[in-house]
């Protein structure tokens, strides 16, 4: 197993070991966001990324629940599911006949 890459392959913007700094991380925060990220962790700044964006489209969308899994970077509707009624405390499909607006 290799630990390091070549030198010449460094240049990406990735350190030796190919992972990204933590000033090129911290650099992806812009200062609008800091107070709605504060003191979560990346899996919880992910989470609520993701179900944000799922509430947007199940609110002004068509799209089957299983497209807006997909579509927020879940790998199948019923670990989407699971995770949306954690997060939200309702099923998709609940939330969504509540809030739909076309």
């Amino acid at each position: 197993m290799r630990l390091f890459r070549h030198p010449d392959k460094a240049s990406s913007g990735k350190n030796v070991r190919g992972h990204f700094s933590i000033q090129q991380v911290n650099g992806v925060f812009r200062p609008w966001q800091m107070d709605e990220t504060r003191g979560k962790t990346p899996q919880e700044f992910l989470i609520h990324d993701r179900m944000t964006k799922a509430c947007q489209l199940l609110k002004s969308t068509q799209m089957s629940i299983k497209d807006i899994a997909a579509a927020v970077g879940y790998p199948n509707q019923l670990h989407f599911s699971r995770a949306f009624h954690q997060k939200i405390g309702a099923s998709p499909r609940a939330w969504r006949n509540e809030h739909f607006s076309i």
